[in-house]
């Protein structure tokens, strides 16, 4: 069964999911720098800020891990990773999705890809719902690639998008299994 619910039914903070609101109509592109590298990420008019503002902040945890690190790339069939690494065949090998709830799309591309990691990225009051709902709905053996990262709802006002850093205290970083 097919979850429809909106980013907005869930128990996302909703101060931060609200932040410049004025934008959530407009499509927009943005400008982010981390360290000496510069990047742009567009926001299609239905995405909210936050979400743009989560793909920069997951960026810069995960680009020295995986130096060819894309957003937004449309990279199998029908499913579009909010981040992407791909290995030499261009086949995924780390996926990124920011506030999804497809449990069954989840573990969808957990089955037909050969993954290192897969993250969940979120900025949750509750997050042990998520953590209880992906235990319950994916099945078990795929719960070692499953990481979950849990942003403060305060972020939003530290993070300076001119230079991004992000600090351990910010975020934590939940395992699956």
């Amino acid at each position: 069964m097919k979850n429809n619910k909106t980013i907005t039914e869930y128990e996302i903070n909703k101060d931060a999911f609200l932040l410049n609101q004025n934008d959530f109509y407009l499509e927009k592109k943005y400008h982010f720098r981390i360290k000496d590298e510069s990047f742009s990420i567009f926001k299609n008019a239905e995405e909210p800020y936050i979400k743009v503002f989560l793909k920069a902040l997951t960026y810069y945890l995960y680009k020295p891990i995986y130096n060819n690190l894309q957003i937004d790339l449309q990279t199998y069939k029908k499913y579009k990773a909010d981040l992407v690494s791909l290995d030499y065949s261009n086949e995924p090998i780390f996926w990124a999705q920011l506030f999804e709830r497809d449990f069954e799309k989840i573990e969808y591309l957990c089955r037909h890809l050969k993954l290192d990691e897969f993250v969940l990225v979120e900025i949750n009051d509750n997050i042990f719902f998520l953590i209880e709902n992906l235990k319950n709905k994916v099945h078990y053996k795929y719960h070692h690639l499953i990481k979950i990262i849990n942003f403060i709802p305060e972020i939003i006002y530290y993070v300076d998008t001119n230079d991004i850093v992000v600090f351990n205290d910010w975020y934590s970083l939940i395992d699956l299994l």
